[in-house]
């Protein structure tokens, strides 16, 4: 009964290419049919046989890589439905441009009834028929739980008659891969399920419904299958008229001219009906020859069995690499080979799915040894039968986890083996079973699966893992016998051994009893000779001991009498006198002065140093910055004696050709990490690097001063600094105080007007002291021109430009206007919290004048005894004082305060204006530019900057933890630890060995270097 519909054609009105001209491992559908080619003459000859009143089943039989899918999907079904509308395939929705194919498995009853179910309510023809006729394929599709199987196909049978009753075509039903009826192993009733099965099929034969069934069977099951069912093919058992079983055989490809007529198809410039020509779409081509030289290979290595999907493979590689390539996407003989030929690409496929799958599931391990573990897992799959063809078996799923365990693969298996399932890669083919004895309420999705199979996705890959697998047996068989030669070799070896070690016993005995005679004979010679020789022994001895002794005293003596502050020179000697009292000469030479006097040297050498392009301290006291002459940035915290890159700057701040002035280094309020002023340039931390830009953006007129500037980067901002002589009048001292802030764009501009601060300087007058960490100034100035002009104290505000004073010094201290010069201002020198000014005074006594809120007050007044009352000054400026102070409690009194003397620092400390310790330090340097305390009084900084030369600096540790580490390491006696620690704090001078001309003077003949002779022994 028809009902008289108009059917739309999904098959009709698709004209678009494929998004890739090769398949791979899948197959072809509607969508790729104008690349489906060399089977039109197979498909014309089996439109022609459904297309027979007569035919009911039609069974298209043939070898694995036939491409049996393929030609039903792209080629037969394209081909029936544009027979005037005689055919419909169910689809799953209007969207669908293929039809339903059902998958036989071991239960292709219930799979039809499930394919029918998803067309119920997706098919687009089916959705629009009357309710009394979904009604009654609702009833048969859903008769609710039936146990056999036989029942459930007449249940089905039933559904099929009542949609073909709705339909004015012949409905076309396709079960694909119907050897799986046979080769599944079921867990409940497969006799059951396959008399049901073709209980269905003759049903199909016999029954009067406008239906029709193709069937896709491996051609080595075609026998068992006819022996299965009753009808046999072109044969008729009954008197009825539409009885008809009709078979075909789909050869494979074994001709060189169609393999080469599929390779070049996606490269042809003819047009393709509405499609147009294929060139046009995937724009690349084959170098002459290339095809054949593919075809002919194909057929070599796989002549007998699955040439097309080895093909598909072998082209989509060639094709990706030459897409990636770009240029005219030509592919050549060269990138054939490249690829390893025919069994390469396959190879190479496999290993790429899994390297791909195991890096996105699992540990997201894909290593070599990972991949190989999982090859022998998949060539679990092969199997050769007899004959010697290799097809892939079927495996349950846990068999195939349970393999790869014991194979020592991790990780989640049922992933990786679902991902290699997917049609992305195909590497594996998935069979679900379900118990539909728990489906509710008509709902297939409900029922829960019982069983998961896995087989290879195609044979071509079975193929390719055996000649993997007779590979690596071969392997390891040739490793095996290796193995047993070189045991072999080793057994004789062993033999021979023993053999001449029994040789060598027989000889070492006679020689023993040789010796023993002459021993005899030689024993009361050896006495006397021994005494003699004892005698002059303890002789040299005592000359050696006496020789030690008078080293170590002179070593401590030079160490002692030395004013210089190289404190290398001073450990290498006292190393040298500590090694000459080491081993067996600890019990015989002293050594507790030469422990003693470099616990001294190391108490007041710096802890770390170094040479640098530019040299920064941050605002705290508590970290340095570093620019080396390659623009690398490093930072170092107080303590630690290494320094941590940070970054590195632009090359447009490299360049030494237009140094206009010294490099500077600091940090700056605002900036994560520290920032660089190098050849005009700004240099700032921003998006993961170091950027620049010209110094104008952040001081409009830094360049147009008469002067070459001096910049320092301190108390969070940047100081440009110039002094500007004058003819006859006086001089000037411009400061421009800049604090660069990050604006939204990310440019950079001064935070508010840049205005000079002008320090008017007289003939006598100091070099600006200006104070690290903090935005003060001082300055010692004449009042006026002549020897008569008193100096007095001006102290300047650096962010607000005021001035105070000035200050005249008399006997009691500083006054203001009146007073009288008695004992005038000679250097001076900023406190790091910027409240306070260290003045030495001519007379020999050291104020420390508060600072606050713009008073001004006497702090400290302290009168320096003789020893420690000399000064360094820095060339040129020789009113400027090298000295730093810093407050130690909140005591108004206590303060500890250094300086640079012309051969040490010096370091005290002050309570009620009373010294209660001091301390000279060594730096090794011939001077220093500035000094600074850390904010909590630790550390001790000294910069030693250059203005066309390298910066140097010392930082040490005055802490008690300090003192107690050098006193544990020169306790403990372990000569290891005291040459490694001294040895570390010569080296921040400089080379830690003797020069020729230190050796010659202070060591004399002794060729050793301490800190060289522990190094090579292994003790450092």
């Amino acid at each position: 009964m028809s009902y008289g519909l108009k059917v739309r054609q999904p098959g009709k009105g698709f004209f678009t290419w494929p998004s890739e001209p090769y398949k791979g491992l899948n197959y072809y559908t509607g969508m790729d049919a104008p690349l489906f080619t060399e089977r039109e003459d197979e498909v014309a000859d089996c439109a022609v046989i459904l297309g027979e009143y007569s035919t009911r089943l039609l069974l298209l039989h043939g070898r694995t890589g036939a491409g049996k899918s393929s030609f039903l999907r792209a080629g037969l079904v394209p081909k029936l439905e544009g027979q005037a509308s005689r055919f419909y395939f169910l689809r799953e929705s209007g969207n669908h441009i293929d039809p339903i194919f059902v998958r036989c498995t071991d239960d292709p009853v219930s799979r039809l009834q499930q394919a029918l179910r998803r067309a119920y309510y997706g098919d687009p023809v089916l959705a629009s028929v009357g309710d009394d006729c979904r009604r009654r394929m609702a009833d048969a599709l859903w008769p609710g739980f039936i146990q056999n199987k036989k029942e459930l196909a007449d249940s089905v049978l039933e559904a099929i008659s009542a949609v073909s009753s709705m339909l004015p075509q012949t409905l076309v039903l396709v079960i694909d891969q119907c050897e799986e009826i046979f080769t599944l192993q079921n867990l409940a009733e497969p006799q059951n399920r396959r008399n049901a099965f073709v209980y269905f099929l003759e049903e199909c034969c016999l029954r009067n419904f406008d239906v029709k069934v193709v069937l896709a069977l491996r051609t080595e099951y075609y026998g068992q299958f006819c022996d299965s069912f009753r009808v046999n093919p072109t044969l008729r058992i009954t008197s009825s008229p539409r009885v008809g079983f009709e078979q075909f055989m789909l050869l494979g490809l074994h001709d060189k001219k169609s393999i080469v007529s599929v390779i070049l198809r996606p490269t042809s410039d003819e047009g393709i009906g509405p499609y147009g020509a294929p060139k046009d779409i995937y724009e690349f081509s084959y170098a002459p020859g290339v095809a054949d030289k593919i075809a002919e290979d194909l057929l070599m290595t796989y002549g007998e069995s699955s040439i097309l999907p080895v093909l598909q493979i072998v082209c989509k590689d060639l094709y990706k690499r030459a897409r990636l390539e770009g240029g005219d996407c030509l592919i050549t003989i060269t990138k054939y080979h490249n690829l390893g030929g025919v069994g390469g690409s396959l190879d190479g496929y496999i290993d790429e799915a899994l390297k791909e799958v195991l890096s996105n599931t699992g540990d997201g391990i894909a290593d070599s040894q990972q991949i190989t573990k999982w090859r022998r897992v998949l060539s679990m799959l092969v199997a050769r039968h007899e004959g010697g063809a290799i097809t892939s078996i079927i495996e349950d799923e846990k068999e195939l986890i349970s393999i790869s365990k014991h194979e020592g693969i991790t990780g989640d298996h049922q992933k990786v083996l679902e991902a290699l399932s997917d049609d992305q890669w195909r590497l594996l083919r998935q069979i679900v079973t379900f118990d539909e004895g728990n489906e509710q309420d008509g709902d297939h999705r409900s029922c829960i699966e019982t069983r998961r199979d896995y087989s290879l996705g195609h044979d071509a890959i079975a193929i390719a893992l055996y000649h993997w697998s007779e590979a690596e047996a071969k392997v390891e068989r040739e490793r095996t016998l290796l193995e047993e030669q070189a045991a072999i070799e080793r057994k004789k070896i062993e033999e021979k051994s023993a053999e001449e070690l029994k040789r060598v016993e027989r000889r070492n005995s006679e020689e023993m009893e040789r010796a023993k005679r002459q021993f005899e004979a030689l024993k009361w010679t050896t006495v006397w000779v021994g005494a003699v020789l004892a005698l002059l022994l303890l002789t040299v001895f005592w000359q050696a001991t006496a020789k030690r002794n008078e080293f170590v005293r002179r070593a401590v003596s030079i160490s002692q009498a030395d004013q210089t502050p190289d404190f290398r020179r001073r450990i290498l000697l006292l190393l040298t006198s500590l090694s000459r009292a080491d081993g067996v000469w600890k019990m015989l030479v002293s050594s507790g002065q030469t422990t003693e006097r470099l616990r001294s040297i190391l108490l007041n050498s710096p802890v770390s140093g170094g040479t640098f392009e530019a040299i920064g301290l941050s605002k705290d006291g508590r970290r340095l910055a570093f620019l080396d002459k390659n623009g690398t940035m490093k930072v170092q915290v107080m303590g630690e004696r290494d320094s941590v890159i940070v970054g590195q700057l632009p090359s447009d701040m490299l360049s030494t050709s237009i140094r206009w002035h010294s490099p500077a280094v600091g940090f700056v309020n605002g900036f994560d990490k520290p920032v660089a002023v190098a050849n005009g340039r700004f240099a700032f931390w921003s998006e993961g690097q170091y950027s620049s830009v010209l110094l104008d953006q952040i001081i409009p007129s830094w360049e147009n001063e008469q002067s070459r500037p001096f910049i320092e980067i301190a108390a969070g901002g940047i100081r440009v600094s110039y002094w500007l002589r004058s003819n006859g009048a006086d001089d000037e001292y411009r400061i421009y105080v800049v604090r660069p802030q990050l604006a939204s764009d990310g440019s950079i501009k001064p935070a508010g007007i840049i205005r000079p601060i002008i320090i008017p300087i007289t003939a006598g007058s100091s070099w600006p002291a200006l104070a690290a960490r903090s935005d003060l100034a001082a300055v010692i100035a004449r009042s006026s021109r002549g020897s008569a002009a008193q100096r007095q104290l001006e102290i300047i505000d650096l962010q607000s430009g005021r001035l105070d004073g000035p200050l005249v010094f008399d006997s009691d201290g500083p006054r203001r206007d009146g007073a009288t010069e008695i004992d005038p201002p000679r250097l001076l020198a900023i406190a790091e919290d910027g409240r306070g000014i260290l003045v030495r005074r001519e007379r020999g006594m050291l104020d420390m004048l508060r600072y606050e809120g713009g008073v001004i007050s006497p702090a400290s007044n302290i009168e320096l005894p003789e020893n420690l009352q000399e000064f360094w000054r820095p060339r040129g400026f020789s009113t400027s004082l090298v000295g730093a102070a810093v407050k130690l409690s909140d005591r108004a009194k206590a303060w500890n305060f250094a300086w640079l003397s012309p051969s040490r620092v010096v370091h005290i400390s002050v309570e009620d204006e009373r010294i209660v310790y001091t301390r000279e330090l060594l730096s090794g340097l011939e001077g220093g530019t500035k000094i600074s305390y850390s904010d909590d009084g630790k550390y001790i900084v000294l910069i030693d900057r250059g203005w066309a030369s390298e910066s140097h600096y010392r930082v040490w540790n005055l802490s008690k933890d300090r003192e107690v580490e050098v006193n544990s390491i020169l306790g403990s006696g372990v000569y290891e630890d005291i040459f490694h620690e001294s040895c570390e704090i010569a080296r921040i001078a400089g080379d830690p060995t003797f020069s020729k001309l230190e050796r010659a003077i202070w060591v004399g003949d002794d060729p050793t270097d301490p800190c060289l002779s522990y190094k090579r022994q292994g003790r450092q």
